[in-house]
């Protein structure tokens, strides 16, 4: 999407100013690639898709699923809920699931190099949401241990109370699936320790997938 690119752009430039005056600079691509969307994803493709005999989608292809999804759960709910147990089904681990996911992300990075490619940008580092899935729990139980969170008695959601200036959130929903604050926390976790700077000449200039597993 057009705000993809803004972002892109934005982060570009930065990069080239820091680098410029002497900055050492890490480019990272951190991926949107977990969550609802995806699932809603693999809902719509086995679906209409793999029923109708589909099995190499691309990126225009599921966008179309995606869009036809939203569309068509305005008038049938329970399509979200179908797809927010493929997304449960997927944080643990289902074979048949994370396959797909796999699939429809390999082909979103290599459509994402095509347009970076044509804009002149590089990423030393492609992460992403998911990188930081299997840590999420450890935060959140970290979180409650601190007193900065605490579980619904009703819903056994995990639940950060309203601070001045800074609404009320989830990490945790009902169903035991994270929510993005909670890799979000893990993520800012990784980079304080790798973007340290005795760490930096290891991570600059190589292209490269980072895994981060807490202690």
């Amino acid at each position: 999407g057009v705000g993809h690119r803004r972002s892109t752009i934005i982060g570009e430039a930065l990069a080239r100013i820091y680098s410029a005056t002497g900055y050492a600079v890490i480019r990272e691509n951190y991926l949107g690639d977990w969550g609802t969307p995806f699932a809603k994803v693999i809902y719509a493709y086995r679906e209409w898709a793999e029923k109708q005999g589909e099995t190499e989608p691309t990126v225009q292809s599921l966008k179309d699923l995606y869009v036809r999804f939203n569309e068509e759960a305005l008038d049938n709910k329970e399509m979200d809920d179908a797809a927010r147990e493929i997304f449960a089904k997927l944080e643990t681990g289902d074979p048949e699931f994370l396959k797909l996911w796999e699939k429809f992300r390999g082909l979103s990075i290599e459509h994402f190099k095509e347009t970076y490619e044509r804009f002149g940008i590089n990423f030393d580092i492609y992460t992403g949401e998911n990188y930081f899935v299997d840590n999420a729990e450890w935060m959140i139980e970290k979180a409650i241990e601190k007193g900065l969170a605490h579980k619904d008695s009703e819903s056994d959601a995990v639940v950060v109370d309203e601070e001045p200036g800074v609404p009320s959130f989830l990490l945790r929903k009902s169903d035991g699936a994270t929510l993005y604050a909670a890799r979000e926390l893990v993520a800012l976790e990784f980079r304080m320790q790798k973007f340290h700077p005795q760490e930096i000449l290891d991570v600059v200039g190589y292209e490269q997938e980072v895994h981060f597993k807490q202690a």
